[in-house]
């Protein structure tokens, strides 16, 4: 009888030691530097357009690391995403507001807005197929916006491009 509490305590004393162990590595995290500055240039060189000094840093940061991420129907992930879908992740983690799944739905949430009040973050929607919004992107600066196409997943364009052009539906902002 008495061998069952001896290995109960053996065991305790092993779950111990491991949980110590594992608070160590934790506490060697927090020792790190802290993340660097926003390098503007870094930025528009990935990006391939230049940025204004008043950009929004954690956006920027934020999509460009999904920059060439491929298209997936239904996808929100840097794995594969979808126009919505890369919407959504974009507004959940920069701007913790949740919001509709759908371009659809997302240009019928959204507050219209003229092109020279874009900011960044702002949406930018497309009729692509019909006359009903089927694409939506986000406004960076000046004429450009970041969105999931179909066939280069996560991309930059101009909205000044005769495709977009001829699709462009308007401008938006979630409030």
């Amino acid at each position: 009888m008495k061998a069952i509490p001896y290995r109960f305590l053996l065991l305790s004393v092993l779950m111990f030691m491991v949980s110590c162990r594992g608070a160590k590595v934790s506490a060697v995290k927090h020792s790190d530097p802290k993340p660097t500055a926003f390098q503007k240039e870094k930025y528009e060189k990935a990006m391939g357009i230049d940025l204004p000094n008043t950009i929004n840093p954690d956006f920027i940061k934020f999509v460009s690391d999904w920059i060439g991420a491929p298209y997936k129907y239904g996808g929100n992930t840097p794995l594969g995403t979808d126009c919505s879908g890369f919407v959504n992740a974009t507004y959940q983690t920069v701007f913790k507001k949740s919001i509709a799944r759908s371009s659809a739905q997302l240009f019928a949430d959204a507050r219209r807005i003229k092109e020279n009040e874009a900011q960044e973050g702002d949406l930018i929607f497309f009729t692509i197929q019909g006359e009903k919004v089927s694409h939506v992107g986000m406004h960076i600066t000046g004429n450009y916006f970041i969105h999931a196409s179909t066939k280069k997943g996560v991309v930059i364009n101009s909205n000044e491009e005769p495709y977009y052009k001829q699709h462009f539906k308007g401008y938006g902002r979630i409030l």
